[in-house]
């Protein structure tokens, strides 16, 4: 969603060029920062929603700008069928391509079962074989995400890969997406000031969004004590209100060249 958001955002900072863009972005000169940005709690609480939602959206397999962001390591994203119909067709390539990876598993839960002790794990839909498939079992403190579930619902997990046992795929350390989203956000915030200074795409059009919106908008407070669905459709509608004069002065607080920032805007 935020990725057609920042067409607006190209708009109106005035970004227009007849260059063609380079697909690497690694090659652009990015907006140097002079002084270290300071988040006020509202722009961090704003910033940490974008982030939050750009990253669930990822794990999901759906639109989101960490898909193209290079300079950040994601977790590959596969479906639940994929994964076992590769590893049923050959371990070694199986291995070679998710075991030891984090993976974004999208599936459909067969049964939630019980394994050694007190452990547990979900069987998901997927395989040639009625009698194996994928096993994920969840990082410690998820119980209650386990005892919610029930057979036939679909599922978003960020897993490691852990190989093949008995012909199932494994999977382990298994989080649901929005867990893991919301904790990459976070940390990613905590570095907020490094990635601005490398020039991250992914940090500069969220920050730009979260200051503008933050300074501006009295609103911004009620959206983010709404529900998550209600809190998304809050934020875009605030977003989309938002004019060049509002970003123009998240430039500035975030300490970014404009120019460079411009060129941004570009690819």
């Amino acid at each position: 969603m935020w990725k057609k958001i920042l067409l607006c955002v190209w708009i109106l900072v005035g970004c227009k060029s007849e260059e063609k863009a380079s697909s690497n972005f690694q090659e652009k000169p990015h907006p140097e920062t002079t002084q270290e940005y300071t988040p006020s709690e509202k722009e961090v609480a704003v910033l940490k929603f974008l982030l939050a939602d750009d990253f669930t959206g990822y794990a999901k397999g759906g639109d989101a700008m960490l898909q193209e962001d290079t300079t950040l390591e994601k977790p590959v994203r596969v479906t639940a069928g994929t994964l076992q119909t590769d590893y049923e067709g050959n371990e070694v390539l199986g291995d070679r391509k998710y075991r030891h990876k984090q993976l974004a598993v999208t599936g459909v839960v067969s049964s939630i079962d019980r394994g050694i002790g007190d452990s547990y794990f979900i069987s998901l839909k997927g395989g040639s074989n009625m009698f194996t498939c994928p096993h994920a079992s969840m990082a410690d403190g998820y119980t209650d995400y386990l005892a919610a579930l029930k057979k036939g619902q679909k599922t978003y997990l960020v897993c490691q890969g852990d190989g093949m046992l008995l012909g199932s795929a494994v999977l382990r350390d298994c989080k649901p997406a929005e867990n893991w989203a919301e904790e990459w956000a976070n940390k990613f915030v905590l570095t907020i000031n490094k990635r601005l200074e490398e020039g991250n795409r992914t940090a500069v059009y969220l920050a730009m969004i979260s200051v503008a919106l933050a300074s501006r908008s009295q609103n911004i407070e009620s959206c983010l004590n709404m529900k998550e669905q209600e809190k998304n459709k809050c934020i875009s509608k605030e977003t989309k209100s938002l004019d060049s004069s509002s970003y123009a002065n998240a430039v500035t607080k975030l300490h970014l060249d404009k120019s460079k920032v411009k060129d941004l805007f570009k690819n």
